[in-house]
């Protein structure tokens, strides 16, 4: 199951960074968005029902998150984009830490009740990957292409590059939010420390050994990197 949760975020992160061409470090905060909702509904409604409400409730907030921040920081390029997302991630995990009870501060939620199950990795996993396959072929997702060749080039042709990195930066945010969830639903607990800076460079090397732009390579990349691991 950690592989298929690994599959998840590798595919929103090559999106965002392989397709789109925007060097992103945010992911690990967006993950930790999915991972106490799930946490925090699911220690008030202990049953399935719970868990796939707080999956939804982590989608529409890393959704916000992703759209608030990525409306000013996708306007920057390169190395200050990257410390632009980073910041962010940052934020979202020292706003955990000092979320009082709500969240529990550093010592996180322990005792999670264990809702996650391969199949259900597995589920999303292919409705990821078929919903980027169907993305990319769509006229946005090739203005996205286009973005990552010559975003200059791309602009003289009437794109709206901004409106277009947005769209790949929400919807890496909300991969990650359910690779976040699935992981609450699998480890049983939620801990800050978990959702550091770490954990994007983690995402970033199954993306960079599977080759940016690749789909299957993120999925064999991924594979091949949890059975090492």
């Amino acid at each position: 199951m950690g592989i298929g949760i690994s599959i998840l975020m590798g595919l929103g992160t090559n999106l965002v960074l392989g397709f789109s061409g925007q060097f992103t470090l945010g992911q690990a905060g967006f993950m930790a968005i999915g991972a106490y909702s799930s946490a925090i509904i699911t220690g008030m409604m202990p049953t399935y029902d719970g868990f796939y409400l707080s999956m939804v409730v982590g989608v529409i907030i890393a959704a916000i998150v992703a759209l608030i921040f990525g409306l000013p920081t996708l306007r920057l390029k390169g190395d200050y984009l990257a410390i632009a997302t980073l910041g962010v991630s940052e934020i979202i995990r020292i706003l955990i830490v000092n979320g009082g009870t709500l969240t529990n501060g550093a010592a996180g939620i322990l005792g999670l009740p264990a809702f996650t199950t391969w199949q259900l990795v597995y589920l999303f996993v292919v409705i990821t990957t078929i919903f980027t396959i169907n993305f990319l072929r769509s006229p946005i997702g090739r203005s996205t292409l286009s973005v990552r060749e010559d975003e200059i080039a791309a602009e003289s042709v009437g794109i709206n590059t901004t409106k277009v990195k947005v769209i790949a930066f929400v919807f890496g945010a909300i991969t990650a939010a359910i690779a976040g969830s699935l992981q609450a639903g699998f480890i049983g607990s939620v801990v800050p420390k978990d959702y550091s800076f770490t954990n994007t460079i983690n995402v970033l090397i199954i993306v960079v050994f599977g080759g940016l732009g690749s789909m299957s390579g993120t999925v064999l990349a991924a594979i091949v990197l949890g059975i090492l691991n």
